[in-house]
């Protein structure tokens, strides 16, 4: 938990935040109505950075900032139980200083 950035000088605190790649996480089940389609859509409105996303260690996007994503997921890549959904965000701070040449 961070404190409210909105209070004092908080947001000032809170700056390392963005200079930091973090990494979301979450399992989930498939139904078997699912599993029987050919293809299912995952779709992504809301990643507002540079992001790796990927389903049971497969990769599915290499997504850029504040553009939705829609990443197709064959009938292979998902399975009954406990699929892992792995989010990579990378800092765009970081991500803008490399690709100057300054890094």
């Amino acid at each position: 938990m961070i404190d409210d950035p909105f209070y004092r000088d908080n947001e000032k605190k809170l700056q390392w935040i963005g200079k930091t790649d973090w990494e979301y996480e979450t399992t989930f089940d498939a139904t078997p109505e699912l599993l029987k389609r050919e293809n299912v859509e995952l779709v992504f409105d809301g990643l507002d950075t540079y992001a790796n996303v990927f389903l049971n260690d497969t990769q599915l996007l290499d997504a850029n900032k504040h553009v939705s994503h829609v990443a197709c997921v064959v009938q292979e890549r998902a399975q009954a139980r406990a699929n892992v959904l792995r989010i990579k965000f990378r800092s765009p701070n970081q991500r803008n200083f490399a690709v100057d040449g300054k890094a």
